[in-house]
């Protein structure tokens, strides 16, 4: 968050507090997530994994969230907004509130045509800029599912845990005698398949959008989910599991060193 934040230039736009909003949305937007979608837990009772008190029927995690984010930030041991005055808790209630809800995955197209109307607007009047609530909630979303944008190594880890997670749903629901939720049989999807169509209709359309509405800021994220996409077709789903039990940090040193010998040789060739 902080890294789209600062490359769109956004950051430079927020007062101290308006940082502190969009940093603790990106930081609480999946607390207490329970592993599961929202659709199973309306279908199970969201008292079945802890959420007795909500009556949500939609967005039911998201709000879930949002709710224990605010719950934390004003119990008075922790007191982190005491500063605040009354409407500036409010408006900071607010903001925070819609970053952490922008992550949810059923208003996706919703913010890719938002993206896709600034551009226009932007076209038009190239001094025009982003409301910055819009912004804030667009950098929250993005970085939500940012792993495609991650080196190779790191993506390839996450779409293995995202996987994961869904796999897990679908032998709940099999033990269960429910019926399997979309790509979570682990019998009949293939891990491969599920990151390819999420870059194709999903993460490839947003980060494309973003980085239309931020010319120049989003060349490398682009790049790196091309690469991405293209290991992918050349892949299979061990590929990907062979990746269970590398850490993200071996991950990305392992890149990092790979490159550094990369240019080493290419300088000693030079």
């Amino acid at each position: 968050t902080n890294a789209l934040a600062t490359c769109t230039g956004t950051m430079a736009r927020l007062d101290a507090w308006e940082r502190f909003g969009l940093l603790s949305a990106a930081l609480c937007h999946d607390l207490e997530h329970p592993g599961v979608t929202s659709a199973f837990l309306s279908r199970m009772g969201a008292s079945a994994h802890g959420y007795k008190n909500l009556i949500f029927r939609d967005a039911l995690l998201e709000k879930h969230h949002a709710l224990s984010a605010l719950k934390l930030m004003c119990d008075r041991d922790v007191g982190i907004l005491e500063g605040l005055s009354s409407a500036q808790y409010y408006q900071f209630r607010s903001s925070v509130s819609k970053m952490i809800l922008a992550t949810d995955m059923t208003r996706h197209f919703e913010y890719i045509n938002h993206l896709k109307e600034f551009s226009a607007r932007r076209d038009e009047d190239p001094a025009v800029e982003m409301d910055k609530q819009l912004a804030m909630e667009l950098m929250v979303k993005c970085a939500d599912i940012s792993n495609v944008v991650k080196p190779a190594a790191v993506a390839r880890r996450w779409a293995l845990r995202v996987t994961d997670e869904f796999f897990d749903q679908g032998d709940a629901e099999r033990c269960m005698g429910m019926e399997v939720s979309p790509n979570c049989d682990r019998f009949v999807t293939s891990r491969v398949a599920l990151a390819t169509a999420f870059i194709d209709y999903l993460a490839g359309p947003l980060f494309t959008n973003l980085a239309a509405a931020f010319p120049g800021a989003l060349e490398a994220p682009l790049l790196q989910l091309a690469a991405n996409r293209a290991s992918y077709a050349l892949s299979s789903d061990l590929d990907i599991e062979k990746s269970r039990g590398v850490r993200d940090s071996d991950s990305a040193c392992s890149e990092t060193q790979t490159e550094e010998r990369g240019r080493a040789g290419h300088s000693s060739v030079e």
